[in-house]
C-alpha cells in the first residue's frame, strides 16, 4: 500500500541564524592628495592630522612676498598700458580727422592705426600678466577642495615647498 504525506505534516516554524566572519576594507567616499601649486616656505600650518575642515579652509600658507610684489608690478604695467592706449586712441582719432581734411598723409594715418592696435594688444597682455600674478599669489594658499578630515600631513613649518609637492591627504568619511 502506498503512503500519502501532506506538506503540512513536514513543515515546522522557527528562526535560523548563521554568522559569517570576514575581513574587508572601508574606504572613504572621497579622497584626494592635495599638492602645492606654488612654491615657497611654509609660514602657516593651521591643521594637523585628524583635523576636520570645511570646504575652502586654509590648510597651509606659503610665503608670498615675491608673488605679491610681482602682482603689484603687473598692476602697474596694466595702468601703464592703459595710459598708452588712451594716448594712442587720441592720436589715431586726431589723425583720422586731419586725414579727412587732407592735412595728414595716408602713411601717418596708418602709423597711428597700427600704434593704436599695438596699444590694445599691450593692454590685453598686461591684463594676462595681472591674472597670472594673482593666480601665483592664490597658489601660495593650500585650501581644502571639500569638507573632510585631514588623513595625512606631509609639511612642516619652515619647509621649502616646490610645485607638485604632495602636502595633505583629505578624506570625506561622512559616507564610506
Amino acid at each position: 500500500m502506498r503512503g500519502f504525506f501532506t506538506l503540512a505534516s513536514l513543515s515546522t516554524t522557527g528562526s535560523v541564524s548563521d554568522r559569517i566572519s570576514t575581513t574587508g576594507s572601508v574606504l572613504p567616499e572621497r579622497e584626494v592628495v592635495i599638492a602645492a601649486e606654488g612654491s615657497g616656505r611654509v609660514i602657516k600650518l593651521p591643521v594637523s592630522l585628524g583635523s576636520v575642515v570645511k570646504k575652502g579652509a586654509l590648510l597651509a600658507k606659503l610665503d608670498s612676498t615675491v608673488e605679491r610684489a610681482q602682482a603689484r608690478q603687473a598692476h602697474a604695467n596694466l595702468r601703464q598700458a592703459e595710459a598708452a592706449l588712451e594716448l594712442a586712441a587720441s592720436e589715431f582719432t586726431r589723425a583720422e580727422t586731419l586725414h579727412g581734411k587732407q592735412a595728414v598723409s595716408d602713411l601717418v594715418l596708418e602709423q597711428r592705426r597700427i600704434q593704436h592696435e599695438s596699444s590694445e594688444a599691450g593692454v590685453e597682455a598686461a591684463r594676462a600678466g595681472v591674472a597670472l600674478a594673482e593666480k601665483a599669489v592664490a597658489n601660495c594658499s593650500l585650501k581644502a577642495p571639500f569638507a573632510g578630515t585631514v588623513a595625512e600631513v606631509q609639511l612642516e613649518l619652515g619647509a621649502l615647498v616646490a610645485p607638485g609637492t604632495p602636502s595633505f591627504r583629505l578624506v570625506s568619511i561622512d559616507r564610506v
